[in-house]
């Protein structure tokens, strides 16, 4: 029943363009357990199930992003969702203003709990791994979603990001 989001099955897909299982699978033993892993001509696809009782596709780009955060080199991470990015982006801006003040880690980074946030565990989680690796470490951007060939041919999206986003689809 995918067109229901109480009975669908969610999963997150990554995929790292241009790099081999050797150079990715540097990843934290956590993250580790849950990918699956394939090299393919062009790079490195993962993916994983992503167990719970609700699934969005916010909450599904949040579990990728989260996924792929727990690499151990800087990453730059292309979302296609907007509000995906655009919390992970508040919550970079939040820590860098904490961390000024000296209160990196001592303080809750915004005014709700994060369980009374939509996909509050998933934020939590995200933010505890921008906290440990260093909030600096990490990239997230905007990436058009399902972009056709048409969009690439009049310059809207870049033709790479049609692929990598197409791969992790």
């Amino acid at each position: 029943f995918p067109n229901d989001r109480l009975l669908a099955i969610g999963g997150a897909g990554i995929w790292w363009p241009g790099k081999d299982l050797g150079q990715v699978t540097d990843l934290s033993g956590n993250a580790r357990r849950f990918l699956h892993m394939e090299q393919r001509k062009e790079g490195v696809a993962m993916w994983a199930p992503v167990s719970g009782l609700y699934y969005s596709s916010t909450r599904m780009e949040l579990a990728a992003l989260l996924l792929a955060a727990h690499a151990t080199i800087p990453v730059h991470i292309g979302v296609e969702n907007k509000a995906v990015v655009d919390k992970a982006r508040i919550l970079q801006q939040r820590a860098i203003q904490l961390q000024a003040k000296g209160q990196l880690g001592s303080k809750r980074p915004l005014k709700k709990r994060w369980q009374l946030q939509c996909d509050g565990d998933l934020w939590e989680q995200y933010w505890n791994v921008l906290i440990s690796r260093g909030h600096l470490s990490i990239e997230v951007s905007k990436v058009k979603g399902h972009a056709t060939d048409s969009q690439v041919a009049e310059g809207k999206v870049r033709e790479e990001d049609k692929h990598g986003n197409d791969a992790a689809d």
